[in-house]
């Protein structure tokens, strides 16, 4: 069997449900981007502008800078979210984008996703652990040009104002600074772990 039927066979494996929603792995394809099992987990890299809902358990890296990952996480019926948004919300002025495959771009578009998401469970908000990270001040702009330095707090005043729209409250959060940041997500327990680039 070739690698590349071996990994396609994994991804199969590792994302199919058989209960409930189906899991959506929204705006790329992850085929090729699954590690070998690590304590007992596979590994997936989300990329910025991704957005995954999934109850398989996995362990979900991402690397943030002014971008901003938003991680749900219901203890009881194992089911899991994270997003990487890179912008706060899209230019209303270009139409309505629910369209379109770059939405998760923008945290006004993918917070309510995740949110609907656990509604249609039967989840109440307040059993849902958010935590969120990121948003720091990391692009190399001059300090003068303070709106572009902004991106990052941006960010983060998005995700705070689309949660409380949602009725979700943050659990946990490690945002602001100047520094990135890599995250890992467990998806089996909810604990996210992180370090300052």
């Amino acid at each position: 069997m070739t690698q590349y039927k071996k990994v396609r066979r994994t991804i199969r494996a590792l994302f199919k449900t058989t209960a409930g929603p189906r899991v959506d792995l929204h705006t790329k394809v992850l085929e090729g981007r699954v590690s070998p099992i690590v304590d007992g987990l596979h590994q997936v890299y989300l990329r910025p502008g991704e957005l995954l809902v999934l109850r398989q358990p996995c362990q979900i890296t991402t690397v943030l800078g002014s971008c901003v990952a938003v991680t749900m996480f219901h203890a009881r019926l194992g089911f899991a979210a994270i997003c990487h948004g890179m912008l706060p919300e899209p230019n209303r002025a270009n139409g309505d984008i629910s369209a379109d495959p770059r939405r998760f771009n923008y945290l006004s578009e993918a917070i309510p996703f995740m949110g609907a998401r656990f509604r249609a469970l039967g989840v109440f908000p307040h059993e849902v652990e958010v935590k969120i990270f990121g948003g720091g001040n990391v692009l190399g702009f001059e300090e003068s040009d303070s709106s572009r330095r902004l991106v990052g707090q941006s960010n983060i005043e998005m995700a705070h104002r689309t949660l409380a729209a949602e009725k979700l409250l943050i659990k946990a959060s490690s945002v602001g600074g100047d520094a990135g940041r890599k995250i890992l997500f467990n998806t089996q327990t909810g604990e996210v772990l992180h370090k300052f680039l």
